[in-house]
């Protein structure tokens, strides 16, 4: 479980990132190059070619910046030799139930001295500076070892272009993003290598190379998860179009489909316990689709208007188990309305639909609730209309869908035991939400949801920018779930934005976003005990040295006493890739998801609540976009770090147990499993914007995982305890009762149950590669950890 201090990556893509930093691979791990007689290492190697790294139609090129600009630059250095080992089995210890320094903590200062670069580090790094033309004083303060010790090894400079150029034996050119933030960015526009003596002291060089991006590969679990296969991310799963109309958004504009036959159940949301609300685009006798809201006139000489429409939805398998609704009159007058007078999920769905077939935003679409549906079955619905002039027409097509119930505090707490009143009493208590690329909250919404759903509290500080005027799904969810549940607690908000502001100096706070969240909780004494983050990359397209580099990071919080919490992915074994292309996309191997395979995080899977049958009782199965729920939950095995000491037991035994399994070749037996504990991850509603959307992911059952740590973390300190901090070799010792062990479904799917890997993994009696060691079971979580 130790990170590599010098591996070299096997295999590797293109970082397409979420993790917006550049990354300098270690010495051994590059070719040594020579320039003019000088022995430099190439740095990155085995990555992408620079082409690539600016092939993105976000970023436009500009004129050469002048040779005296500023261009700032974060070196990370290499912790001494051991040091990794060192702080690793300093966090073992103090997480470790039964080991004489359990719970004891360290400081971050401790942390600090286990891993300090040496003294030659710190010389190459001042010998390079200086060489740059840095004034000897300035780089003298910056790298002496109480700086550089206090900053975690982290060394930020500001160098002109000319200079950068010399260090980093590249082009620098000057690059500006098209969209609204037109953010400017220095790079060096090809592989940037370093002089040898301060290449292998160097772990990654942060602003040398890569430009944020903010693509499909950048994944926020749940929140902004599209309906279609390269649907638009703004569109949340909950209003999705039945399966057979699923493909790209783009596609759709470019070449209409034909309008299928009847009236079409557009898309089915929970809006209340047991009532689905339907999204219906009326067919008219002829065909044709209505125009205009005005009397609901069908086109045609004959005059005909809508009179009706009719949606029943039942059971497969159980016509008894119909319920049907009808709206006509006043009513029906009141639920339609053209596409563009629509809002929320009914506008996002009518305007992809509307594109799909080529309609127009004049064209009406009809809101049809029915209520008494049976919650967790295969439910189908299907529509008919009937009109003023000429026959009613055809029934339309049938959809399948899955009602779940709604994930609402209260729902929750019930779930998982958590007593209705448990709330925040330590004062000393903290918990915290991570967010990245521009993703913002608003207290209005938050409060909104609060009053509407059950809970309390404020967030007590911001850290980094937030736009309440623009609230983001992924923000609004995380914030609001992690306070319905532990309300009253000390909760911050920590956000990174998606690009750096160059107007302003460098700063922990106003870098590139996952490296500025690094040099922050390297550098801070004080942070929140629980953090929650939503967020993650396919772990093949990063740099191997900045996942180790991240690792050591991972390790100083955990020993410090902070829970860290990563949501496991959305789309299965495949990741992204297979979201986008399809069973293609799961080739040549699986895509495992970090930092959820990190071994120094907590990383949480997705379930939702099904029956068995018509008759049988809801229960958790793995959440699968196959079953209605709006993702597949992440999990399986890192490419790249090994199953550590404390799980490994728990994941031989899954690998001599489970059946089907995979074939050898599409994932690494040997590694890191994948995720840790789950919890429901589907129907979350949530308030943004001051309206109620549903939406679902893993970034919904990790702050929902964490809320439940901050609540027993809450016991521990009222009681004079410290804080649980890395959880996972707790929870690994743990007995069985402690989890409700889910053991039905698989991950084979993405979060479009079309686009599919030919295998999966399949849940299995104890620890399994979709949901790990299961859910929560309250009561038994307080033994585990002595609350």
């Amino acid at each position: 479980g130790v990170p590599s201090e010098r591996a070299a990556p096997s295999r590797m893509r293109a970082m397409a990132a979420l993790l917006l930093v550049c990354v300098a691979s270690a010495a051994a791990a590059h070719a040594v190059l020579a320039a003019g007689g000088a022995a430099r290492v190439a740095m990155e190697a085995g990555g992408a070619e620079a082409s690539a790294w600016f092939a993105d139609a976000l970023w436009a090129r500009e004129a050469p910046p002048s040779p005296h600009e500023g261009m700032e630059l974060t070196f990370a250095l290499s912790p001494a030799p051991g040091g990794a080992q060192v702080l690793e089995d300093a966090l073992m210890a103090v997480s470790t139930p039964g080991s004489a320094r359990y719970g004891a903590h360290l400081s971050l200062a401790e942390t600090q001295a286990m891993t300090a670069p040496t003294a030659a580090a710190r010389a190459a790094l001042r010998d390079a500076l200086v060489g740059a033309g840095m004034d000897a004083a300035e780089v003298e303060a910056a790298t002496a070892a109480e700086a550089v010790e206090a900053a975690s090894g982290f060394v930020s400079v500001t160098l002109p272009v000319a200079a950068a150029e010399e260090l980093l034996g590249c082009d620098v050119g000057a690059w500006r993003h098209r969209g609204a933030s037109q953010a400017r960015y220095l790079r060096c526009a090809d592989r940037y290598s370093l002089p040898a003596a301060l290449a292998a002291h160097v772990d990654f060089v942060g602003g040398a190379a890569r430009l944020p991006r903010k693509d499909a590969r950048i994944v926020a679990h749940g929140a902004d998860a599209g309906f279609g296969a390269a649907a638009p991310h703004d569109v949340d799963r909950a209003a999705r179009p039945t399966r057979g109309l699923r493909g790209s958004a783009a596609a759709a504009a470019a070449d209409p489909q034909p309008l299928p036959q009847g009236n079409f159940p557009l898309a089915a949301v929970l809006s209340a316990t047991d009532t689905l609300s339907f999204l219906v685009l009326p067919r008219c006798p002829a065909g044709g689709v209505i125009d205009g809201r005005v009397d609901l006139p069908c086109p045609g000489p004959d005059g005909a208007q809508l009179a009706s429409i009719t949606v029943t939805a039942f059971v497969d398998g159980q016509p008894s188990s119909a319920v049907t609704n009808t709206s006509r009159g006043a009513a029906l007058n009141h639920a339609c309305a053209a596409c563009s007078d629509l809002t929320g999920r009914a506008g996002r769905v009518c305007g992809f639909m509307n594109k799909q077939f080529g309609l127009g935003d004049t064209d009406v679409y009809c809101t049809v609730e029915v209520a008494g549906v049976t919650l967790g079955v295969n439910t189908s619905a299907n529509a008919s209309a009937t009109y003023t002039v000429g026959p009613a027409s055809d029934v339309g097509t049938r959809v399948g869908i899955w009602p779940q119930p709604l994930a609402t505090p209260d729902m929750l707490k019930k779930t998982y035991g958590v007593p209705d009143g448990a709330r925040g009493t330590a004062a000393n208590n903290s918990q915290a939400v991570v967010e990245f690329l521009g993703q913002y909250y608003s207290d209005d919404d938050l409060q909104q949801y609060l009053k509407a759903y059950g809970g309390s509290g404020t967030v007590a500080r911001v850290v980094g920018p937030n736009n309440s005027s623009n609230p983001g799904g992924e923000a609004t969810l995380d914030i609001e779930v992690i306070l319905g549940i532990a309300s009253d607690v000390r909760t911050e908000f920590w956000s990174f934005a998606g690009l750096r502001n160059n107007s302003l100096p460098p700063s922990n706070t106003n870098q590139e976003p996952f490296l500025a969240w690094m040099l922050y909780l390297a550098r801070e004494p004080s942070v929140p005990f629980v953090m929650s983050v939503s967020y993650d990359d396919d772990e093949d397209s990063m740099p191997v040295d900045f996942t180790d580099r991240l690792n050591l990071e991972f390790m100083r919080a955990g020993a410090r006493g902070v829970t860290l919490l990563f949501a496991a992915g959305d789309d299965g074994v495949g990741g992204i890739l297979v979201r986008q292309n399809g069973p293609a996309g799961c080739l040549p191997t699986f895509h495992p998801a970090f930092p959820a395979t990190s071994p120094y995080v907590t990383a949480i899977g997705g379930t939702q609540m099904l029956r068995h049958d018509f008759t049988s009782p809801l229960e958790e199965q793995v959440s699968d976009s196959m079953t209605g729920s709006f993702i597949t939950t992440g999990g399986g095995f890192s490419s790249r770090y090994a199953a550590p000491s404390y799980q490994q037991d728990a994941v031989q035994g899954y690998l001599n147990r489970a059946s089907p399994m995979p074939p050898s070749e599409f994932f690494n037996a040997s590694g890191r499993g994948y995720p840790d504990v789950s919890g429901i991850a589907t129907a979350y509603p949530i308030v943004q914007s001051g309206a109620v959307s549903l939406i679902g992911g893993t970034s919904a059952s990790t702050p929902l995982t964490a809320a439940i740590i901050t609540l027993i973390n809450d016991r521990r300190l009222a009681a004079g305890k410290p804080t649980v901090g890395f959880i996972n070799p707790a929870l690994y010792m743990a007995p069985p009762g402690a989890f409700f062990d889910v053991v039905f479904g698989n991950n084979q799917c993405s979060a479009v149950p079309t686009n599919c890997c030919p295998y999966g993994f399949f849940a299995a009696q104890g620890w399994d590669a979709t949901t790990g060691l299961g859910t929560p079971v309250w009561d038994a979580w307080l033994r585990v950890f002595d609350a």
